[in-house]
Order: C-alpha cells, then structure tokens, then sequence
C-alpha cells in the first residue's frame, strides 16, 4: 500500500513542483532598477535634481534630498540606457549621468567644479571619468584659464588668450585620440559633442563622427550631431545665402533678397549686448571707410530683441542708410537657426552673388576683406 501512494502520487508532485516553479518564474519580475549615491562638497542647497529625457516629449525630474554632510542618495527604474542630467546649485552647474537597470552609480566632487567629478558605474559613466582622470591636469588649467579671463582686474588677458587655445587644442588632441582608439564606445560620442559641435570647423566635427563604430555609431546623440553637422553646411563660407524677411521697426516687411547685386553685411545683434553696444563706433568707422572706397554695401543689423522700444532707442544715432530689422524670437528667432548663430555680436558678408563669403569676423577686419575680394575679382577678370 505504501508502495503504491508513493509511486502514484510521486509523478503528481514532481507536476506539482515543477507547476509552482514556473507560476513563480512568471511572477518573477525582471530588476530595472539603478542606485545613485555619493558625497558632494560645497554644495549650497539641499537637494540636487535629476533631470532624465525619456524621449522628445518626456522629461522626468527627480529632486533627491541631500544631507548637511553633502551625502545623497537615491534609486530609480529603467528598462534601458538613458542620459541625464545632474543640476547642482543652479542650473549652470550640471554633470551627465547615463542611467541603465541594475547599475550602481556614485557621485563624488566639489561642485564648484563639476567639470572634474567623477561618476562611476556603469562602462558609459566609468570611460567618460576615467578620460577626466587621465587629463585632469589639463581640465584644471583649462578651468583656471577660463575664471582668469572673466576676471575685470585681469591685465594680462592677451597672453591668457593664447594660453587657453593652447590648452584647448591640447585637450582637443587628446579626445580624437581616445575616438580613434574607442570608436565603438558612447563616450566618444559624447566626448565629439564636448570638443568638435561648436569648437571645431564643420569639416572636424564631420570626420570624428565618420570614425563611430557600433554601439556608438547608433547612438541617438550621433544622428542629432550628424543632423547638425548638415545643418551647419547650409550656413558656412561658400554656401547659398538664404534670405528672409524681416519687420523694420516702421512694421514695413523688407525681404533680403532686394539687396542680392551688392554687398551685403549681417549684423545680429541685441540692444542688451554690451559687446554689441561697444562695436557701434567701429562699425561707424568702417562704414564711412567703405562709403569713401565707393563699396556697394549695405548694412543691415537683426535685433534678436523682444521688443522694439529698446530697439529703438539704441538706433537713434545709426547712420539713415543702416537698414535695422527686428526679429522678436530671440535665440530661437528663425534667422538665428538659418544661419547657425550661436553668439553677439555677429557678423555675416554675402556677395553680390548671394554666397556667404565671411562670416564671424571682428567688424575692423571689414574692410580688409572687402579690398582682398576686390583683389581676387580683379584678377579673375
């Protein structure tokens, strides 16, 4: 009899195992989450935030406490490879942290100088310190360079000019030398948008992103740099003018295009620009320079402004033949994107031809350039 129960009821309780083992298997769920932990010292507030992009139209922000000794720390889910942003005291202070399920990330530093913290855990997190770490000499001059030349009282800032394009191309090296080694590694991604987005010719930032292999050539920073590389193109040195239209501060809409047979000067400038302010004397100059060489030039300066009244006012002593258009979307103003705008003031020739002949220049330099492109005709003739 005992025989017979145990061998009848044995398949039912190997079934009944076997059962619950894969109801538990089901229940079971898969772990997402990530930690973030560390110490930060200097820090004002006490909280930091952390801002994830989940896609274009979701931004997730968390705002983790941290304690009087700096110490914080916090834990999240993901299904995947994220990057975020970790904003400090304000929002000018702010390190990338790349998030993914089940990684451990510690955060330590001063946040006097995010450019130097360390964020480890996780391979992406773990390559972008370890560069920071191999070149932090150079990150530490770069930053003391940069707080030097800020400084008013600073007498020798000619020399420190020098010194930080020295600096600056010497770290520039350094990263295409980690891209080419690791072209396969999402930090060579986000090591080309740091050096070669805005600080290199179009062409530099082109041949780096040609480099990405892999993971990294897939990445979706790569296609928004590669979106932006062409972009960039449509406004650089021998490119097509695009033309616009613009408001005077009359309200009467004047299209650029009227101005294609002569010279044309781009001037984007704001009324709140100190710079811009400064160059107007220069500018006087130059125009009557290139009036009395008999250019055919106009003139015509953008105002980024959102309102014209303080437009007017910086205008009032412009020259009646200054041709001033106001366009009120600031940065975003469409004639900031067409021609890829990124400071004030700045100063953009179109030829007679429509083509973009210079761009970014110091407004004394003008008239040089006018007589070396009369040059250049002269000898095509």
């Amino acid at each position: 009899m005992t025989y017979f129960v145990k061998n009848i009821y044995k398949p039912v309780l190997v079934c009944f195992i076997l059962s619950f083992a894969i109801l538990s298997c089901k229940e079971k769920k898969i772990d997402e989450s990530y930690t973030i932990e560390g110490r930060l010292s200097n820090i004002e507030k006490p909280y930091v935030i952390l801002a994830t992009q989940f896609n274009q139209d979701s931004i997730v922000v968390d705002t983790i406490k941290v304690d009087e000794k700096g110490h914080f720390s916090y834990k999240g889910n993901v299904d995947t490879l994220y990057q975020s942003y970790l904003y400090l005291d304000d929002d000018k202070k702010m390190i990338p942290v790349f998030l993914n399920k089940r990684w451990n990330i510690k955060i330590n530093g001063d946040v006097n100088t995010p450019e130097l913290m360390t964020v480890k855990g996780g391979d992406v997190n773990d390559d972008l310190t370890k560069f920071k770490e191999e070149n932090k000499a150079l990150i530490g001059s770069l930053l003391e360079l940069n707080k030097a030349l800020n400084d008013t009282s600073e007498t020798n800032g000619i020399a420190k000019q020098a010194e930080l394009k020295n600096v600056e191309f010497e770290l520039s090296g350094k990263a295409k030398q980690y891209i080419q080694n690791n072209p396969d590694k999402i930090a060579s991604v986000l090591l080309i948008e740091a050096f070669f987005k805005k600080k290199a010719s179009v062409e530099v930032l082109t041949e780096e992103l040609d480099k990405l292999k892999g993971d990294a050539a897939s990445y979706y920073l790569t296609e928004e740099l590669k979106a932006y590389s062409e972009y960039v193109k449509r406004s650089q040195i021998g490119s097509s003018a695009p033309y616009f239209s613009l408001s005077n501060l009359n309200g009467t809409e004047v299209n650029l295009s009227k101005y294609k047979g002569k010279y044309l000067l781009l001037a984007f400038v704001s009324s709140t620009c100190e710079f811009c302010e400064a160059d107007v004397p220069y500018t006087k100059e130059v125009f009557s320079k290139l009036k009395k060489s008999k250019y055919d030039i106009v003139f015509s300066f953008i105002y980024i402004d959102s309102k014209n009244d303080s437009i007017k006012k910086d205008v009032a002593s412009f020259p009646k033949e200054w041709v001033v258009l106001s366009d009120t979307g600031g940065w975003t103003a469409e004639s900031i994107k067409l021609y890829n705008i990124t400071g004030i003031p700045s100063y953009i020739l179109i030829s007679p031809e429509g083509l973009i002949v210079d761009r970014d220049f110091s407004i004394t330099s003008l008239p040089d350039i006018m007589d070396k492109l009369k040059e250049e005709k002269e000898k095509d003739k």
